[in-house]
């Protein structure tokens, strides 16, 4: 199965996504998924951060290790080339949202920030203290109150 290193990596090494839309691309390919399947696209571990579901395993890997994490785009191609829909998902996912989470300044006030909005799993784990794990019940629950238009 992917992991969320290798989704990162695909990311930042195909689309150079910085760390904010790389965050917001990475939990709405995740959350869409989880949504519409059932299951994951790949493993993953969202925390409640002042600004969004994180995964903190990618942010350390992006402030920390760089190299380290573009070089897991190549496990990702790999995984991808035994199921081609999978990337495409991914693809999709960055036409989507990448644009339109490209700048941090846009979001300052967190009531701009879709995945602030009451009754998201970001809310719910968040109001139970910062960093929380957002449980995957919740995304599947409640991810339809942070869609983008």
């Amino acid at each position: 199965q992917l992991t969320d290193e290798e989704v990162a990596g695909y990311l930042k090494t195909h689309f150079n996504l910085h760390a904010f839309p790389l965050q917001k691309v990475l939990y709405y390919s995740y959350a869409d998924y989880l949504e519409s399947k059932g299951y994951r696209l790949f493993l993953a571990s969202f925390q409640a951060f002042d600004h969004g579901p994180v995964d903190r395993k990618v942010w350390r890997k992006a402030q920390d290790n760089l190299k380290e994490l573009q070089e897991k785009n190549y496990d990702f191609i790999q995984k991808a080339a035994l199921n081609p829909s999978i990337k495409e998902f991914i693809d999709n996912s960055v036409k989507k949202y990448a644009n339109f989470f490209d700048s941090g300044q846009r979001f300052e006030n967190s009531d701009q920030n879709p995945t602030h909005n009451n009754g998201t799993p970001w809310d719910r784990a968040y109001s139970k203290g910062r960093n929380t794990l957002l449980s995957d019940d919740d995304i599947k629950k409640y991810h339809y109150l942070e869609q983008i238009p």
